[in-house]
C-alpha cells in the first residue's frame, strides 16, 4: 500500500510523490503523473488485502481462540486503518492532512460503528453464520471508498452531492464511479464517470445529470445541461 496508517502496509520506498503544484502523485522515477486508474488499481490491491485480514479474524473467531471483545476490536481496528489509509491516498500523503481532514475520518468511522455494534451483537449471540459475517465485513471494508473520495475532493471549497461508496446510490457501498475534477476558471467542473462495473440506475442518472456538476468559487453549485 502507498500508505500505512500503523506502518504495517508503509513500503521501503515511495511508490509516488505528491505534487502540491498541481495536487497530483508523480512517479519518482520518472516524474510522470499518476493517473485515477492507477490509483483505483492500487486501492483495489489494498482493498483486497483488507477483507482477506477480516476473514482471517473471523475463521479465528471462530474457532475460539479469540473471545467477542478481542474481535470487536481487532475488526474495528482494520476498518479504521482502512478508512485512514483511503483518505490519506486521496488526499495526497500524510504531510497533506489538516485536523479537518482527521475530523471527517472520525465522523465516518463513528457512523460506521454504529451500523457495526448491532451487527457485532449478532456475532456475539451466534445468530450468524461465518459466511454470513464475512460477507458483511466485505461491505464495511468497501464502504472506505467514500473516504478516499473525501480525501480526494478536500480541496473543493464546497461538499460534493454524493461520494461513489457512500451507500446513497442502489450499489450502495460497491459503487466503482469516479469523481473527475476540472478546474476552471472560478471554480471546478465535477463529472460524475461511470466505473468498470454492471452500473445501477442511481449511478447511470447521475453521470447524466452530474456532467458536469459546477462548483464555482462565489459558492453557488448547480448541475451541467
Amino acid at each position: 500500500m502507498l500508505f500505512g496508517s500503523d506502518g504495517e502496509a508503509m513500503p521501503t520506498k515511495p511508490l509516488w510523490y505528491w505534487d502540491d503544484s498541481v495536487k497530483r502523485y508523480r512517479s519518482p522515477e520518472t516524474g510522470r503523473f499518476v493517473g485515477i486508474d492507477e490509483m483505483t488499481a492500487l486501492r483495489a490491491e489494498f482493498m483486497t488485502v483488507q477483507k482477506t485480514r477480516v476473514e482471517g479474524l473471523t475463521t479465528v473467531y471462530a474457532s475460539g481462540t479469540i473471545d467477542i471483545f478481542a474481535y470487536e476490536k481487532q475488526v474495528k481496528d482494520i476498518l479504521r486503518q482502512t478508512y485512514i489509509d483511503n483518505y490519506v491516498m486521496g488526499k495526497g500523503g500524510r504531510n497533506m492532512m489538516t485536523q479537518a481532514d482527521w475530523g471527517s475520518i472520525g465522523g465516518m468511522l463513528k457512523e460506521q460503528y454504529r451500523y457495526m455494534n448491532p451487527f457485532l451483537e449478532q456475532i456475539a449471540r451466534g445468530e450468524l453464520s461465518q459466511a454470513q459475517i464475512n460477507a458483511r465485513l466485505k461491505m464495511y471494508i468497501n464502504s472506505a471508498s467514500e473516504a478516499f473520495w473525501r480525501g480526494f475532493t478536500s480541496d473543493i471549497p464546497l461538499d460534493l452531492p454524493a461520494y461513489p461508496g457512500d451507500g446513497s446510490t442502489a450499489c450502495l457501498v460497491n459503487c466503482q464511479c469516479q469523481w473527475h475534477i476540472v478546474p476552471v476558471y472560478g471554480g471546478y467542473d465535477c463529472y460524475w464517470r461511470l466505473g468498470e462495473a454492471e452500473h445501477c440506475p442511481d449511478c447511470v442518472e447521475r453521470a447524466r445529470i452530474w456532467n458536469p456538476y459546477r462548483i464555482r468559487v462565489t459558492g453557488e453549485a448547480s448541475n451541467g445541461v
